[in-house]
């Protein structure tokens, strides 16, 4: 999304509103001690490249289940039909590289990133407070838990066959 901010005369790119909202604050008329950085910023986090597993890992921490994640091959997950993870792109074909960008020059006039794990705990926290409108929980982006479960079931079956 590109969005005005930063007092009025820089653009900023972000991902994730939360991280964008503190940073147009702190540089907004309301903090007069703050900078006045111009310019246009690229503010996707986080700082340093993430590993999928460690967002996992955070996600299970903000957590309160013991899930255990299973990982299947991209290959395997665009295979399937019908299916659709809303932030996952796989490193191939037309999504390879959709999840690189360049916020050096943000991170320089200087842009913070909070935590993973914080931002999964205040995520948590917010969907708990959304409406229940799919069979008692709430609607997730994503596959449904069936949808979900199925494609576990063929990858491992896939899996059994290859040994």
């Amino acid at each position: 999304m590109t969005s005005s901010g930063l007092a009025g005369k820089c653009q900023l790119r972000a991902c994730f509103c939360r991280p964008r909202a503190k940073l147009l604050a702190s540089h907004s008329p309301e903090h007069p001690r703050a900078p006045r950085t111009t310019g246009v910023f690229n503010a996707c986090g986080p700082e340093k490249r993430l590993a999928w597993g460690s967002l996992v890992a955070a996600c299970q921490k903000a957590g309160s289940s013991a899930s255990k994640p299973v990982w299947i091959p991209a290959e395997f997950v665009a295979q399937q039909k019908d299916l659709e993870f809303p932030i996952w792109a796989a490193y191939q074909g037309e999504t390879k590289g959709f999840h690189t960008w360049r916020n050096d020059r943000a991170v320089k006039a200087g842009l913070r990133f909070r935590p993973a794990e914080q931002t999964a705990k205040d995520t948590l926290a917010w969907f708990k407070t959304q409406e229940k409108v799919e069979k008692g929980r709430n609607k997730l982006a994503g596959p449904s838990v069936e949808q979900e479960a199925k494609l576990i079931a063929a990858w491992r079956e896939a899996s059994k066959a290859k040994s």
